[in-house]
């Protein structure tokens, strides 16, 4: 009995081959850009879920003006004296930029580097493939590198107990031993990281050391927070910063790092957003839902089609459900198809996205066990939707079928939804690259050797020459890289010289020399530029110094605004021992990111360098490699301190607004795809419409109907659906998006051309796609249509 339903569905769907055709492309490209969202979603869900002992890390954070993940070095040992319950502990220091070694080419080979110590490898599960860690010591110079590493510098040798090839070394014995290579993660880790070295104990860097703790199983981490030290205790010991930057503390679930950390300030991960991850899944599901849609319009028209052949196999015998059963077949016919080619197809088609989107940070497809749960997952709603859609769809009794236009303003609605959704999305984040205030095309960040204190002199006279003589650059300044959330990021106190009770808090530094304006672009409104003659010290030798030197210094704004100066040219302002006298206005931009506000701004010229120690070059469009390698090689040429590292950074926004970029193609991209499944679904219908009411056009026709008045009859309908769903897409839309802004401090219009432009194009789409069967119905001789009447 099977095998007789199984040969009829064959010939229906042989039969019906349009139908089918429409059907099964629908359902498979659906099925594939669902799989391909539900397992990204899938994979930054479960990032950093994967370590045995995910459940009982913690991060330990403490509150300011934002939570603040940086802490001293002796941190970690004041806290391991308390509560007994916390187990281990670690600390992880970011070497912020990119570091280069070099192969045995000299070809440089860029990797990410983190400081740390043996407990690391003990906390979390970073599996070791070759050597061993057991003699990883803080202070050792020992290193762990990853797979990729090791292939790039030691290529099929085995790189245990050999150096890191290190181009800036200068001298034998400088850099590290490598003592152990990671195998390659199959999870997704937010502390990525092909490199890490032992904690160097002389060179400990102030509050810049994320501090992990390991609790017992089943403890609350509330109560061992409770439980934690007495800021005026860890004053002391860490310095009365620890007090300024807030007295609270929280221990944050180390598995819920990844996505609810957009309130925290770290140097050391990858972050990713909660928001961005459930914005992908529901357009995933979207798309499911369009095709669900989809499939019941057309199983619609196959039904009507066939109503007259199922009437007369009930008369014939069979039963309801035999009947019922036959088509479920069908349904079961088109889901295994579509599944077939969605699987087959599948690596192309993420192949395809990956070169569209331009996106790096995924892991390539891959039928792991991840990707089975998903399709398994994405297969079984596929099968309720269907089955429920196509069980909706059978009548047996005397009841008219008819095609629901509801489905179609459903399909539409959502299309609407997605292409004002995605249309303000990347209105957003044009904003934010053209009203950032700054000039940011063509930069590149590189990093400067340390050296004595005429070092900024040297730069000034051989570097920055050698740099412009190189005729590869048009402009260089010694600045902060901007735009930067880290750069101040936990605030700074300023007051009024002789007034501390003007004191403002929150308040963000950036370092620059004469050429810091000109390199970004930014406005003096009044006043004038920083001299570079002048100096500003910092912990210098001499004691009385500081009291004695008062450095310039430029101001934002903002920072005129909340200081209430009303004359602030020459007003002297105070930075713990710093004094700063301010010569310069300048204009606000958004020097960290569009997510906060414009915080109140210094900008002062480090001449000793201690934190500017980046060179900001304007490199001639098309040259940014070229001027980072000419950095590189001016940096080994005149850099004198040992063992310091060369890194650069090209400015591209991505580095700033990773996550949004890629969601906001993405959601353009399946926008489009869609509107394409919508367009099927269309199709199918139009031609069924021109199958059905063939001899009614005929006799419209014969009675003097004109072309154009049998289109506007056969188009009416479709316009009318998108009409409707234009009304009830809109303020979701808006209301949808209208949140998602308020992330933003700062924020562009949700314009009423962005609405209207998506009800046309979308209207324009579906009147493109059923004109053509209209046409050629309308077209057509009515002695054709009425030849056997």
């Amino acid at each position: 009995m099977l095998f007789y339903y199984l040969k009829i569905s064959i010939r229906r769907l042989l039969r019906d081959k349009v139908y089918a055709t429409v059907n099964i492309l629908g359902l498979a490209l659906a099925m594939m850009s669902s799989l391909l969202l539900f397992n990204y979603a899938y994979r930054e869900w479960r990032t950093d879920k994967w370590h045995s002992d995910a459940d009982n890390v913690y991060r330990v954070l403490q509150k300011g003006e934002k939570y603040v993940a940086g802490f001293p070095y002796d941190m970690l040992d004041m806290l391991r004296q308390g509560p007994p319950e916390i187990l281990d502990g670690v600390r992880l220091l970011p070497v912020r930029r990119m570091v280069h070694y070099t192969d045995s080419g000299s070809v440089p080979v860029k990797a990410k580097v983190f400081e740390t110590e043996r407990s690391f490898f003990q906390v979390f599960d970073y599996s070791i493939g070759l050597g061993e860690v057991g003699n990883f010591e803080i202070g050792s110079k020992k290193a762990v590198i990853s797979e990729r590493i090791a292939k790039r510098l030691f290529g099929d040798r085995n790189p245990v107990g050999l150096q890191l090839p290190w181009k800036e070394s200068g001298s034998k014995g400088e850099g590290h031993i490598v003592v152990a290579v990671m195998r390659g993660q199959s999870e997704i880790s937010s502390l990525q990281a092909d490199v890490f070295l032992t904690f160097n104990p002389k060179k400990k860097r102030s509050y810049a050391y994320e501090t992990y703790l390991k609790l017992a199983e089943g403890v609350n981490p509330e109560e061992i927070q409770n439980r934690f030290p007495d800021f005026g205790q860890l004053e002391e010991v860490l310095g009365p910063l620890i007090r300024h930057r807030g007295e609270a503390w929280r221990l944050q679930a180390f598995k819920d790092i990844y996505l609810n950390s957009s309130d925290v300030f770290s140097y050391c991960r990858k972050q990713g957003s909660l928001f961005l991850v459930a914005g992908t899944f529901m357009v995933g599901l979207l798309i499911l839902l369009i095709a669900w849609y989809n499939y019941g319009t057309i199983a619609g028209a196959i039904s009507i089609k066939h109503k007259k052949t199922d009437r007369l196999r009930r008369y014939i015998g069979e039963r309801t459900r035999e009947v019922v059963l036959s088509h479920f077949l069908d349904t079961g016919i088109h889901i295994l198809l579509a599944s077939s080619l969605s699987l087959l197809f599948l690596p192309l088609f993420d192949k395809y996205v990956r070169s569209l989107l331009g996106d790096k940070q995924l892991l390539p497809f891959s039928y792991d066990q991840n990707f089975a749960t998903v399709f398994i997952l994405t297969l079984f709603l596929f099968w309720i939707l269907l089955l429920a859609s196509k069980y909706k769809m059978i009548t047996f009794r005397n009841r008219t079928v008819k095609i629901k236009d509801s489905r179609t303003v459903v399909q539409f609605a959502i299309v609407l939804i997605l292409l004002v959704c995605s249309t303000l999305f990347i209105k957003q984040l044009r904003f934010m690259s053209d009203h950032s205030g700054l000039r940011l095309e063509n930069l590149v960040f590189t990093s400067l050797p340390s050296q004595s204190k005429i070092k900024g002199e040297w730069m000034e006279e051989v570097f920055r020459k050698e740099m412009m003589a190189s005729g590869l650059a048009l402009d260089y300044s010694i600045a902060s890289p901007m735009p930067n959330p880290y750069q101040g990021a936990e605030g700074q106190r300023f007051h009024l010289l002789n007034r501390s009770e003007t004191k403002l808090e929150g308040v963000a530094i950036q370092y620059g020399d004469d050429r810091f304006l000109s390199i970004y672009g930014i406005e003096l409104l009044k006043g004038r530029n920083l001299d570079k003659k002048t100096f500003s010290f910092w912990r210098s030798e001499d004691p009385n110094l500081n009291k004695q030197r008062t450095s310039e210094a430029l101001v934002n704004k903002k920072f005129i605004e909340k200081m209430g100066l009303k004359a602030p040219l020459g007003k002297k302002i105070v930075w713990g021992n710093m004094k700063f006298k301010i010569v310069g206005v300048i204009n606000d931009f958004h020097h960290e990111s569009f997510y906060g506000p414009i915080k109140p701004l210094v900008v002062f010229h480090d001449q000793i360098y201690q934190w500017a120690d980046m060179a900001v070059i304007r490199a001639k469009p098309g040259k940014e490699e070229a001027v980072a390698e000419f950095a590189r090689e001016q940096f080994e040429k005149h850099r004198q301190a040992k063992g310091q590292m060369f890194f650069y950074q090209v400015y591209d926004i991505a580095n700033l607004y990773q996550s949004e970029l890629y969601f906001g193609k993405t959601l353009a991209l399946f926008t489009a795809l869609g509107l394409f499944i919508v367009c099927l679904g269309l199709f199918g219908v139009s031609y069924f419409t021109a199958e059905t009411r063939t001899k009614e056009i005929g006799i419209r026709k014969a009675n003097g109907a004109t072309t154009f008045e049998i289109l506007r009859l056969l188009n009416s309908s479709t316009l009318k659906q998108v009409a409707v769903a234009f009304v009830i897409a809109v303020p979701i839309a808006y209301y949808a998006m209208g949140r998602w802004l308020e992330n933003f401090a700062y924020k562009t219009e949700m314009s009423w051309w962005v609405f209207a432009g998506a009800g046309l194009l979308a209207g324009l789409v579906a009147l493109a796609t059923v004109s053509w069967q209209s046409w050629r119905a309308a077209s057509r001789e009515p002695v054709e249509a009425l030849r056997y009447e």
